[in-house]
């Protein structure tokens, strides 16, 4: 729980950044010289309240944070009960309006959810998976997102195909109706001798503290694929297509990650579709023209491996899965949760912060992501509950449909600042948020609306680095 509130105070720290200087503007300054008046009745003055230094602020800001925090009822309730919030599913759509009223009743203003379209809504009913034979075990095993439901309840054999061309394929034609087919891959399992976690050194957390100010950075190119690598993908595609020729009953795949007893990596249904379809023409399980699929499940690692040796070995190995699903088309848009605390005299500015609350469907999503939205939602918190009033307008966004690519945040862009531009290099005397905007600019004739530019409190002044404890010196007050 201290790492949560540290987290929301390192943030508060951050926003209030530009603020300070609000807090210096108020206090009194020399007075220009007045010309000369006809004295008038002296006058008792209006007592103002002196504004709260920047250490006074501070300190609330820890009290509030480290004695009344809510970080943990907030991803408690998100992970608890809500539990997972995989995209377009009502868990999500339960957890979006969950917390625009939770940060309205805070106090903040405007809270809303932003639409944008998605598609089918998914929710796991029942599942089980175990081996019936030649031993009974109960398999750590999970669906994919938006696989079909089996009919009824399947007791069925399991096959692997080793096939590694058309030929040595089509010995499989007419075996693999109402079968099980391993489709994933075997993997070597590596013992971890080093600790899962370690603690940052003094040396890591200062080079976190001076980090550079955010700016756009490309993305890695990809590596090219070998001829090799490309027919295999081909001939992946073609057994897949097989499977469907026959009548599969049930494909069961391996976890792209994890091992020991661990199922780490089980995301959405695969569909049938050749490996080099151009990305905006790609079909996903959630699109309403998505075809028929096979259903489909992962198992982890070591228990693949093992369904894997027995059935090489020449044993018969049978499987009992009891899969059942929902599909939900009532509302093809997800959305986005938005709030914020409106700035005052640089309101048009606006400080964004956010997170994504969308999660995979395999567990609650706590780290990934009710933490990150739950630290989000308890900075906001805190600023209001000690009064603050930011020059700038603070919003906040909790993003959905980030597991499937980013596409809540992709579309908030797109709607308030214009299309995202690819990274070029920075013209000189700019930084990279000037030299993307000025694209936008350059692209669509259009620079982006006033009310949506991003604060930049850094750009025309040196942040002062962070010192070690034993050099540091506290803020001076304003």
């Amino acid at each position: 729980m201290l790492r949560r509130n540290a987290a929301a105070a390192l943030l508060i720290f951050a926003l209030l950044s530009p603020s300070a200087a609000l807090v210096r503007a108020q206090q009194p300054t020399t007075a220009p010289a007045q010309p000369t008046q006809t004295p008038q009745p002296a006058q008792t003055p209006t007592p103002t309240p002196a504004p709260a230094s920047t250490p006074d602020i501070i300190e609330r800001i820890k009290d509030e944070g480290l004695n009344r925090s809510k970080v943990m009822e907030t991803i408690q309730y998100l992970t608890d009960v809500i539990g997972p919030r995989l995209t377009g599913s009502p868990a999500l759509k339960r957890a979006n309006n969950w917390t625009k009223d939770r940060l309205t009743g805070w106090g903040l203003q405007n809270a809303h959810l932003e639409p944008w379209p998605f598609g089918r809504g998914w929710t796991l009913k029942r599942f089980s998976a175990e081996v019936v034979e030649p031993q009974a075990f109960p398999l750590l095993a999970y669906p994919r997102a938006w696989s079909p439901g089996l009919d009824a309840p399947l007791n069925a054999d399991v096959v692997i195909v080793d096939a590694k061309n058309e030929e040595e394929l089509q010995k499989y034609k007419g075996q693999l109706g109402g079968k099980i087919v391993l489709t994933g891959t075997v993997r070597s399992l590596k013992p971890h001798f080093d600790p899962v976690g370690t603690r940052l050194t003094e040396k890591e957390l200062l080079a976190l503290a001076n980090a550079p100010d955010p700016a756009l950075i490309p993305r890695r190119p990809s590596r090219p694929l070998t001829p090799e690598q490309i027919a295999e993908a081909r001939f992946n595609d073609r057994k897949t297509q097989f499977y469907y020729e026959e009548g599969v009953a049930l494909l069961v795949g391996s976890s792209r990650a994890g091992d020991g007893g661990m199922l780490q990596f089980v995301q959405s249904a695969s569909v049938p579709q050749p490996f080099d379809t151009p990305p905006d023409k790609r079909i996903s399980p959630w699109h309403r023209e998505a075809p028929k699929l096979i259903p489909q499940v992962d198992v982890s690692n070591d228990h693949f491996n093992r369904l894997a040796r027995m059935l090489r070995q020449g044993e018969r190995v049978r499987m009992s899965v009891n899969l059942q699903v929902e599909f939900d088309d009532s509302d093809p848009m997800s959305y986005n949760t938005v709030a914020e605390i409106p700035g005052s005299d640089l309101k048009d500015e606006v400080v964004m912060v956010g997170g994504h609350l969308d999660s995979w469907h395999t567990a609650t999503g706590a780290t990934d992501n009710a933490a990150g939205a739950s630290v989000m939602m308890e900075a906001l918190r805190i600023l209001k509950a000690v009064g603050v009033q930011p020059r700038r307008t603070i919003r906040v966004a909790l993003w959905s449909g980030e597991e499937q690519g980013l596409l809540g945040s992709r579309f908030y862009v797109k709607e308030h600042f214009g299309p995202v531009p690819a990274p070029t290099p920075a013209a000189a005397g700019t930084t990279a948020p000037d030299a993307a905007a000025a694209a936008v600019a350059e692209k669509t004739g259009k620079t982006p609306p006033k009310r949506e530019a991003a604060a930049a409190a850094s750009k025309t002044k040196t942040p002062t680095p962070v010192q070690t404890p034993a050099t540091q010196t506290p803020p001076p007050v304003a």
